[in-house]
Formats: C-alpha cells, structure tokens, sequence
C-alpha cells in the first residue's frame, strides 16, 4: 500500500505538470490571434519544447525514484516479519523516513521547476540583495560550522536595489551556498561577493571546494544531473538556479578547477539595477 500510494503521488504530480503545459498553451491562442505569423511560430515551438522538456522529466523521474521505491518496498516487507530485533526494527523505520524524504524533494524541487518553466515575467519589485544574501547564509550557517567551514561575505557599501523576486533569489544563493556546503571539505571557505559593476550588480559564490571535473562542468545545469552519486541530492539544484535567472535576465556562469594545489567552483551572474 505504501508503494502505491507514493507511485499515485509522482503520477499526479506530474500528470498537473504536462497540464499546466497544456493549459499555457490554451490561454496563449487568444494571443496568437493578434500577433505576427513569427510571432506565433516561436511561441508554438517554444511551447512545444516545454512539452517535450516535461515529458523528458516524466522519464527521468521514473528513472529517479526507482532506487528509494525499492528500497522502501524491501524494509517494508523486513517490517512485515513477526519477530524481529528492536533494532533492526528502528534501522528500517528510518531509512523508509529517509528515502521517502528524498522523494518529497525530488517532487517538490521538479515541481517547482515546472512553474518557473511556465513562467514569463517576474515581478519586477526593488529588491535589497545584501538582506537577502544575508538571509541565506545565515540559514546555511548551521550546516557550514557542523562541517567546519567558513562563510564569508564582501559587498560593496550602498548597494543599489535591483529588480525582481526577493524569494526566487534569495533561493539563488541558498542552492549554490548548500551546493558549495554539501560538496565542501572541513576547512573548506565559501566566499559571497556583490560588486556594483557599471549598471549591474555582479554576484559571485565561489569555494575552495573539491571543484567540479572538467568532463562535467558542460552538463551540471541538466535536470537531474549528478557528477558525483556519492553524495545525497537532487540534481535540479542548479537547474533551478538557472532556471531563476533567466526569469530575472541574467545568466549562470560557472568555472571550476578539480585538479591541482588550488581547487574550488566559483557561480557568477550579473543582476541590472532597479530603475522606477
């Protein structure tokens, strides 16, 4: 029943996904109407390429939560036994917790990203960016100084605002500070930088991390993508990054170096500055 109930649920979830897609495309007909013959063309391709970029998740979600299914199906059949060690009992227990926690992760991060795939426009409100990466390291703290690390900021005095949304960017820095934390080495230092660079604010969070290999670095944006399995996640982390700020107009930039005395991972982007 347990195993049921949890294939429901991923089925649902993304049956709502291909949904949405469609209904984009519905309430975007109106438009078309009015708008060139270019103009409906690229936004029936673009449309159709959010289809198959939604279809192209159903599989590898399935691929996914194959691996915490059994291993969830498997403990519930140890718990099935009459007698059994209290211990052994506990262990199941909480691995069943574990891998049903990593599904709910995986649905919520790709369901997430299902909205930003839908979206077309941000809100546009000025928005602080020293608060709220303020904010966001002072949430990934604790797991920094449990692993011995250090985090650090450098921010150039009055700062300008910029524009967008204060919750999707301060969701920016708090997927490449966990990146940089859940990767990273006891001694290991995250760096934060805003510099006001012209007509734009340049952010920066690099590491002296394990870095990423080169053989990697071209694919670490794809959607469920892992160079390395050793170490729990998502794989959608970045592509949610990316996905934000392309909403906001601004792209991911990342260099890395995994060999070597000096390592580490450095994501750059560029946020433009607020203008009423």
């Amino acid at each position: 029943m347990i195993i049921f109930d949890l294939r429901l649920v991923i089925f649902a979830l993304v049956a709502l996904l291909l949904l949405c897609v469609a209904l984009a495309i519905w309430l975007d007909r109106a438009r078309w109407r009015n708008a060139s013959f270019r103009e409906q063309e690229r936004r029936m391709a673009e449309l159709w390429h959010k289809l198959q970029a939604a279809q192209q998740d159903l599989r590898l979600l399935s691929h996914e939560v194959r691996t915490p299914l059994t291993a969830i199906q498997g403990h519930v059949e140890v718990l099935r036994t009459a007698r059994l060690p209290d211990e052994v009992r506990d262990s199941s227990l909480s691995l069943i917790g574990a891998e049903s926690q990593r599904i709910r992760h995986l649905l919520d991060a790709l369901v997430e990203l299902g909205r930003l795939d839908l979206d077309e426009d941000v809100v546009d409100k000025p928005v602080a960016l020293l608060i709220v990466v303020e904010d966001a390291l002072a949430q990934t703290a604790p797991r920094a100084e449990a692993k011995h690390m250090d985090l650090a900021l450098d921010a150039d005095p009055g700062l300008p605002h910029v524009p967008g949304d204060e919750n999707r960017l301060k969701q920016v820095f708090l997927n490449l500070l966990d990146n940089a934390v859940k990767y990273g080495r006891p001694g290991d230092r995250v760096m934060v930088t805003l510099k006001r660079v012209n007509e734009a604010i340049l952010c920066e969070v690099r590491d002296t991390g394990p870095g990423i290999p080169q053989a990697h670095l071209p694919y670490v944006t794809r959607r469920l993508y892992r160079a390395r399995t050793d170490v729990e996640g998502s794989g959608l982390g970045l592509s949610i990054v990316e996905e934000i700020l392309r909403l906001h107009r601004s792209q991911l930039i990342i260099e890395s170096e995994a060999e070597g005395a000096q390592t580490g991972t450095t994501f750059r982007f560029e946020l433009p500055l607020y203008s009423a």
